[in-house]
Parts: structure tokens; sequence; C-alpha cells
């Protein structure tokens, strides 16, 4: 028998840090540092790294907007970002 689309059982999966979820109500939800390890909503994006950390500034109720990148974009900018924070790091010490 096959069923609709609708009522697929959704699998529970990991969820990364900048995951972004959409529960029913259509409102995503981004998952920052202290969200659950597995299930969740479904899935539809994750924010990268050097972006989730500017994420955790920004208000509630805020208006953000997204940009799709590459991979390779992505790993380009977590390089420069773990830069950055050697640099941070060696004036706190």
């Amino acid at each position: 028998m096959k069923l609709p689309k609708k009522t697929l059982p959704m699998v529970s999966d990991a969820t990364p840090v900048g995951a972004i979820q959409v529960p029913t109500d259509g409102k995503p939800i981004i998952m920052m540092r202290d969200a659950q390890t597995t299930g969740g909503y479904p899935k539809i994006a994750v924010v990268t790294t050097p972006d989730t950390s500017r994420l955790g500034q920004v208000r509630p109720g805020n208006t953000i907007e997204f940009s799709e990148s590459s991979s390779s974009e992505a790993q380009k900018r977590l390089q420069t970002y773990r830069q950055v924070l050697k640099e941070v790091v060696k004036y706190l010490i």
C-alpha cells in the first residue's frame, strides 16, 4: 500500500548546530548550541558555523535573510573564522 506524502513517518536523525527546522506552523526554527541531538522537525538547511555565532546576537523578532553557499565557500569561511579566533585568543592570553 502506498501512503500519501503527508502521512509518511519522519525518521529521527542527527540535529547539528545551525539546523533550520520547519514545524507544522511553517515558522522556521534554527537550532543553536543548546539544541537536542536527534529528532525534531524536517530540516531544510544548516546555517554555517561563523553565521551561527553571529545569529546568536540577533534579537528575538528581528528579520534575517539567508543566502545559499556551496560547500567549498562554507569551508573557506570556516577556515577564515577559525583563523580569526586564533588571533583573538593570542590577545587574550
